[in-house]
């Protein structure tokens, strides 16, 4: 039998002090989080996937769209991952040549349109605070290779049985895509 521990909000009060990979409104703190997420990857890379949640989500998706945009659509060929899972997005993807020149400035899908062309899987709660932020994530990603799940929660990692077993279905149908080929 399997003894599951209780979910980690119950765990934390609201204003306890947490991590995140950078201040989202500080342009230089964007930066070295995805300078230093980009020399990760090349050292440590190639790796099957990405996952993220909130702002690593946001972080996640904000390098992979730089790093399709970057090669001009040339494709999944070479990419760092076969696979993204993004959990509770809280942001739109940071444009990295405004972090370059010290500005917050996102970029915007009806601008940019689909930019990545791998599977992914898109998980939030209809109660989070973000979740206008995470349906437009959806936008950036192949409506062919892409997967959603809203569970009725807030920002969080939904822990019900029922929803476990959904968040699995998605994830791997991301997977079993990049397996089928």
């Amino acid at each position: 039998m399997l003894i599951l521990p209780p979910p980690l909000k119950d765990t934390m009060s609201t204003d306890e002090e947490t991590f995140t990979f950078c201040d989202p409104d500080q342009p230089h703190s964007c930066r070295k989080s995805a300078h230093d997420l980009e020399e990760y990857i090349k050292e440590e890379g190639p790796f099957d996937g990405i996952i993220g949640f909130s702002m690593g989500a946001t972080m996640a998706l904000s390098w992979l769209v730089n790093w399709y945009r970057s090669r001009n659509g040339s494709g999944p060929n070479g990419a760092p991952f076969k696979v993204a899972i993004f959990f509770s997005n809280a942001g739109q993807p940071y444009d990295h040549n405004a972090l370059d020149e010290d500005r917050i400035a996102y970029l915007d899908f009806a601008q940019v349109g689909m930019v990545l062309d791998l599977p992914t899987a898109h998980i939030w709660g209809s109660a989070d605070p973000h979740k206008g932020e995470a349906q437009r994530a959806v936008s950036f990603c192949n409506a062919d290779k892409r997967s959603t799940f809203v569970h009725a929660n807030g920002h969080e990692i939904s822990s019900s049985a029922e929803d476990t077993v959904s968040i699995s279905k998605i994830i791997n149908r991301a997977i079993y895509q990049v397996q089928d080929k």
